[in-house]
């Protein structure tokens, strides 16, 4: 190879600033699934696949248990590779994106439908680390936890 030539065959591309994951934000992800501060979950597109219906049908039982995308694309008899683009196919999100949404989505109803701490509701819904939780929760809704359940108290 000739001197002072780049051996990489790809051109680097530009970096977008001030984005998160891979170019997609949290807030991104929550209007994929179908969260604008206040909806609900689904309103994106119904999976129009059995399989994708039943892994979506035990995301939303698991209340706060750890599962993995491999658990779920065996119980639905798939690859975890396949799986996660079946869904994101079907679904415009990725699983593990649907589940961290689906999660926020029953913190928000818990802060304020209930009188847990913000610790116990990170805790119920499968977050263990209660910063990483409040940072999370204000990126999708716009407010600390406390402030959101002072708020629907508020309004109460």
């Amino acid at each position: 190879m000739p001197k002072g030539k780049n051996r990489s065959h790809h051109a680097k591309l530009p970096v977008q600033a001030g984005r998160k994951h891979h170019g997609r934000s949290n807030e991104d992800d929550a209007r994929r699934a179908g969260i604008h501060t206040q909806s609900r979950i689904g309103t994106v597109g119904e999976p129009t696949d059995r399989r994708i219906e039943t892994a979506i049908r035990i995301m939303r039982r698991q209340d706060g248990r750890s599962l993995s995308i491999g658990e779920l694309a065996r119980q639905v008899n798939l690859s975890a590779c396949h799986f996660t683009h079946l869904f994101r196919s079907k679904m415009s999100i990725s699983p593990k994106q649907y589940i961290r949404v689906l999660r926020i989505e029953q913190a928000r109803e818990l802060l304020s439908d209930s009188f847990w701490t913000v610790k116990q509701v990170a805790s119920m819904v499968g977050s263990g680390d209660r910063s990483h939780f409040c940072r999370h929760f204000k990126s999708v809704f716009g407010q600390a936890p406390s402030d959101f359940r002072r708020t629907e108290q508020i309004k109460s």
